[in-house]
């Protein structure tokens, strides 16, 4: 393994993979092998197809092995793996010879002689040798750093130049692969076999490995990946492999390439297994010692079983979302939780299980389809979120430990050992610039979240690479993104690491792609302390721990039956209760809207009777009115008809004096007459005048006679009037009073009804709010038997479960008592001893470190 120590170094050879970083002092220690370096002439020199982008599935252009990036998987022969003179019939040779010196696989008895081949059979299971692809190398649980490796794209043909080679800004360094330097200006660029001219620069950067134009995906995966591979499948650490640049750099393209090689691996791995188990068989059938060996119980004394679960799934805008999900109605998010110890769980997650590499690469296929892509001015096909496609690796193993009393075999116990390890393979989105790739709307905005999770990561892993910060307590927010949550257990070390970035060597993009070279430089200086996933257990501790989780789950039963009675009683009180109160809110209820009912219509009726005496006022009011102007105008007839009674007395008065004036004078002429008979004849005339001034006088006397009779019976009718008019005077006075005292009255009834509508206004108030505490009070209640409900159906759930894992510990403890009591018939001279060795085994597993990652 490479571990880094803080040391000088000299400046290491081209073909050394030990690299440091020009300014830092930090050094890596090589392991018990060293890989070679890349082939510089190997792979395939077509690279005109490197960087179209075509609409078929990366999965059927890889398996062409067409263009530069080739991702086919070549296993290399394998050496020092010949058993009973024989050899693997499956190897194949690599195409270069660097390829194949860099998979020399190194055993035990290589290493003791010297890296010759060993002939021999060997003793043990554990020195058959790994598969081709991998190298086996001693692995201890001590911190080391994440591998780094840097890709360089082929330069894109300038369209304005025709075949010309546009300018570039960065290349490899002519005397170190591993090293890369930035070119001073795009006029000074070096010639294609000359480096005489070559220019200089301060700006260099060193990695782990360097791959050029030419590489192929199998290289890297060859020279950087396949011992992480090698860790998980053989191990049980987790491992973590990610690729990281600028958007349209191959990210997708060399990731597609590793999952594609790497699931081939797994399936070889998967493979071995059950041929060292056979082959483990054959040897102990071949070199055991014991007369009485039996076939049958060698052949079951062992089995091993190994499993692959497969999941896929995709940050797109900060919202995590399945792409192997058989439900395509629904798309909704997955939530991420973290246990405790720090394990990140995502439920509802699917997870298949696949069987050979065409299952696997369905299920690629299928990802792949379903992940999201959008068109931008850089990619036709660009990633759109952060894709981690996540394998489980799980090997049980369930094996016949014998054991000795007194020197002698006096029987065996099972023991299952399950080893579990996580593959982590994390395709990033490409870190984007607006100016670039002209993005607007939608496109902005899922560049501005890709931004933003890239930025986080980039922060978390400078924070761990800061060993003062990190062992000093430093806080590390993994909560930041969503993306750093999910690889919180790789990145806070319990797994090994490789980065691959990816980065353009032209000068169009020289900014980003030293964006990239920063954050690789930052990522060289994070160390890991991957640990195993192995637990062992033994049949006697199993029966121990049935009894105890028997125990404890009658226990837990109990007092959730008890909990559960408990919480049925609360729950009928509640119901009870509610009932109570929706009872005493519908009486309430009902009382409050017919006092409500009552006083509206008593408010109706006292308005209505106020309209109705304001009406009636308003009428009175008008009548006096009235009444008044009818009472001026008697008062001035009866003034106008006393003067002329006045002026018709005086002349009537006057007719009656000139009346007896006339009489008077008629009887002094009837006396002259008689005096004077004589004078008569003479005054003949005269008397005929005066006779007719009589006459005329009694016609005058017989007009004002008539007059005077007419203005008496006028002035009788006006003095009835008159006196009718003081009567209705007086009524209307009397009425008047009678209104005005009916007004107060009214009035005072109306203040009287205003302010009970008042009271009954406050009322109908407290009412109301009563209301709403009873109404919020049931839906209190109505809550609270909700959750009681929920509460109960949950503790009835548990307890089924609890019955069923009852019911199962009780059938596994049966078939262990009955398997422990016939080993105890066969064993019965040693069970103290063998009692005390599980003791301290147990013991021990107790003490050990159980890391899972889920």
């Amino acid at each position: 393994m490479n571990k880094r120590r803080t040391s000088t170094i000299p400046t290491p050879s081209p073909n050394n993979n030990t690299i440091t970083m020009p300014s830092s002092s930090s050094k890596r220690k090589s392991g018990l092998l060293k890989f070679a370096s890349r082939n510089k002439g190997g792979g395939s020199t077509n690279n005109n197809n490197n960087n179209n982008v075509t609409s078929r599935p990366l999965a059927s252009r890889l398996l062409e092995n067409k263009g530069g990036y080739s991702a086919i998987y070549t296993p290399v022969k394998k050496l020092g793996n010949k058993f009973n003179g024989g050899e693997d019939d499956s190897a194949v040779k690599t195409p270069s010879a660097d390829a194949a010196a860099a998979a020399v696989m190194v055993t035990p008895a290589t290493v003791a002689t010297g890296g010759g081949v060993v002939s021999t059979p060997p003793n043990k299971v554990s020195d058959l040798p790994p598969p081709p692809s991998c190298q086996q190398l001693s692995f201890n649980e001590e911190e080391e750093a994440v591998k780094v490796c840097v890709r360089i794209r082929p330069l894109l043909t300038n369209n304005n130049s025709g075949n010309e080679e546009p300018p570039r800004a960065w290349t490899t360094s002519p005397t170190d692969d591993n090293t890369i330097i930035k070119l001073h200006s795009t006029t000074q660029q070096p010639q294609k076999k000359s480096w005489d001219s070559f220019p200089t620069s301060t700006t260099t950067y060193k990695f782990d490995q360097v791959y050029g134009e030419k590489s192929t995906t199998q290289q890297i995966y060859n020279n950087v990946i396949s011992d992480i591979i090698h860790s998980v499948c053989t191990q049980g650490r987790n491992g973590t492999v990610f690729t990281y640049g600028q958007t349209s750099t191959g990210k997708t393209y060399t990731m597609h390439g590793i999952l594609v090689a790497a699931g081939r691996d797994l399936f070889r791995y998967c493979e071995d297994n059950e041929r060292r188990v056979g082959e483990d068989f054959m040897r102990r059938v071949t070199f055991d010692d014991e007369v009485d060996f039996d076939v049958k119980s060698a052949s079951l004394s062992s089995s091993v079983l190994t499993t692959i679960h497969v999941s896929c799934m995709e940050l797109y805008n900060e919202e995590l979302y399945d792409l192997l999900s058989s439900n395509t109605t629904s798309s909704s998010s997955l939530a991420i939780n973290e246990d405790r110890r720090g394990n990140v769980n995502i439920p509802n997650l699917t997870e298949w299980k696949v069987t050979n590499i065409n299952e696997l690469l369905k299920v690629i296929e299928i990802a792949e389809e379903k992940k999201t892509t959008g068109s931008t001015a850089m990619n036709e096909r660009s990633s759109r979120s952060h894709t981690i496609f996540r394998i489980r690796y799980e090997v049980k193993k369930e094996e016949d430990e014998k054991e000795n009393v007194g020197g002698v075999g006096r029987g065996s116990s099972k023991k299952v050992v399950t080893t579990t390890s996580t593959l982590n393979l994390v395709d990033l989105a490409g870190s984007e610039s607006v100016r670039l790739t002209g993005a607007k709307g939608v496109r902005q905005k899922e560049g501005g979240r890709i931004n933003q999770s890239l930025l986080t990561l980039s922060r978390v892993l400078e924070k761990l690479g800061n060993k003062e910060y990190s062992s000093g307590g430093g806080h590390i927010n993994y909560r930041d993104s969503k993306l750093t949550r999910i690889l919180k257990p790789s990145l806070s070390g319990n797994a090994r690491m490789g980065a691959i970035c990816c980065i353009s060597p032209a000068v169009q993009y020289s900014e980003e792609t030293k964006s990239t070279l920063d954050f690789a430089t930052r990522t060289m200086l994070v160390t890991t302390n991957a640990k195993s996933n192995e637990v062992v257990e033994h049949d006697d501790a199993l029966v121990a721990e049935f009894e105890k989780e028997m125990e404890r789950i009658k226990l837990e039963t109990v007092q959730a039956e008890e909990h559960r009675v408990q919480m049925e009683k609360s729950l009928h009180e509640a119901q009870d209760e509610i009932k109570s109160l929706k009872l005493q809110l519908q009486r309430e209820r009902k009382a409050a809207e017919k006092e409500k009912e009552d006083i509206m219509w008593e408010l109706m009726s006292t308005t209505r009777r106020s309209k109705e005496l304001e009406d009636n006022m308003q009428t009175t009011l008008r009548a006096t009115e009235l009444n008044k102007q009818a009472m001026e105008l008697v008062r001035r007839q009866a003034k106008e008809l006393e003067k002329e009674n006045q002026e018709f007395e005086t002349k009537v008065k006057e007719l009656f004096r000139r009346n007896r004036q006339l009489e008077e004078s008629n009887r002094d002429l009837k006396q002259n007459m008689q005096v004077t008979t004589t004078a008569t004849v003479l005054n003949k005339q005269g008397m005929e005048v005066l006779t007719k001034q009589v006459k005329d006088l009694q016609k005058e006397n017989d007009t004002y006679r008539v007059q005077v009779e007419d203005l008496t019976i006028r002035n009788e009718g006006l003095m009835g009037i008159n006196n009718e008019l003081k009567q209705n005077l007086q009524n209307n006075v009397s009425a008047t009073t009678l209104n005005r005292q009916a007004n107060e009255s009214i009035r005072m009834q109306v203040k009287e009804l205003e302010k009970k509508n008042g009271a009954y206004v406050v009322q109908v108030g407290t009412l109301n709010r009563r209301n709403k505490e009873l109404e919020n009070n049931a839906d209190i209640a109505s809550e609270t038997m909700s959750k009681l409900q929920y509460t109960v159906n949950e503790l009835n759930i548990q307890n089924q479960q609890l019955g069923r894992r009852l019911e199962m510990y009780t059938n596994n403890s049966k078939q262990s008592q009955e398997n422990a009591s016939e080993q105890k018939r066969s064993f019965e001279g040693k069970v103290h001893q063998m009692m005390g060795r599980i003791r301290e085994e147990v013991e021990e597993l107790s003490l050990s470190p159980k890391v899972s990652f889920d």
